[in-house]
């Protein structure tokens, strides 16, 4: 698709963090007429904006030849699969998103949590779920036989998967599916997705998909768990990024975007709470609880 390249505006200005830390970030007005707020080399859109048609500058496919991603929306279009619909959450108003990232070994003490808490589970997290609490819903969005490692061995919970989602995954997986569409980017923009009811900003990153949906459903408090990458000893090329901890730049790249969303989501919703557990430095715009603070919040 053509890229608009004009910029509007380009500016820098000081906002506060969670803890009330004064940062400088840079914003974009762009031709498109949509905000953007700028992490490394990306630009995170500000999707609380409704008043714009959505599009993503960025390109997060650029490693996947187009055909692989046409062949994975036709093939799970195929699938006469129901699509994302709004009113399955009506009832949540709180949002707990649970990846397999750093301390994600403590997941296992969510012992309860509120029935307006909708669990949802992104990467790895399905797969090796411990915890009594069943997840809800399970968010997928990745377009390569990468994908399958994230399949479930035993207990599926419900699917919303990215419709350029690796189709084998989509076809095998074992409970319902509904099929979301991504915003489209300047690198690729489907024709099957246009008349989509539901658009998610969600970068090739399920996190983002995650804080994305729960915008949509009228927003709330979101909770964080273990949705960072990281390790507790220095590895080649990683750098340290406080309390013993170690990440690659890839990893605190993500960190970053998934940071740019939250920014975001808490300016569309001003009275909803953010929280994190696992990585203490993972976000700016988000308060970190100790494991047992952030669980006790869900009940």
């Amino acid at each position: 698709m053509r890229r608009a390249t004009e910029k509007v505006s380009v500016v820098d200005q000081i906002v506060k963090t969670y803890d009330d830390t004064e940062v400088k970030l840079t914003f974009k007005k762009h031709a498109n007429l949509n905000e953007y707020l700028r992490v490394g080399n990306y630009w995170v859109r500000n999707f609380a904006s409704q008043s714009v048609k959505p599009q993503d500058i960025n390109n997060f496919y650029y490693d996947m030849d187009v055909r692989d991603i046409i062949s994975n929306e036709i093939k799970n279009s195929n699938l006469r699969l129901g699509a994302l619909d709004i009113s399955l959450f009506s009832k949540f108003r709180r949002w707990l998103i649970v990846s397999d990232g750093y301390g994600y070994e403590n997941h296992k003490l969510l012992e309860n949590v509120g029935q307006d808490v909708c669990v949802i589970v992104v990467n790895q997290a399905a797969r090796f779920w411990k915890s009594y609490v069943f997840p809800e819903y399970f968010i997928v969005n990745n377009p390569t036989k990468a994908c399958i490692t994230s399949l479930p061995i035993a207990r599926f919970p419900k699917l919303l998967a990215n419709r350029k989602t690796y189709h084998n995954f989509v076809q095998n997986y074992k409970n319902v599916v509904y099929l979301y569409d991504s915003v489209a980017d300047d690198y690729y923009e489907s024709l099957i997705s246009k008349d989509s009811p539901v658009h998610l900003d969600d970068y090739r990153n399920p996190i983002c998909a995650g804080i994305g949906l729960a915008h949509a459903c009228g927003g709330g408090d979101i909770f964080l768990a273990f949705c960072s990458v990281a390790y507790s000893d220095s590895r080649p090329s990683t750098v340290e990024i406080g309390d013993g901890a170690y990440q690659y730049p890839v990893q605190k790249t993500a960190d970053e975007i998934v940071d740019g969303n939250l920014f975001w989501y808490k300016f569309g919703n001003k009275f909803s709470n953010i929280y994190h557990t696992g990585l203490k430095n993972s976000f700016k715009f988000s308060k970190y609880l100790s494991e047992p603070d952030f669980f006790a919040k869900l009940i």
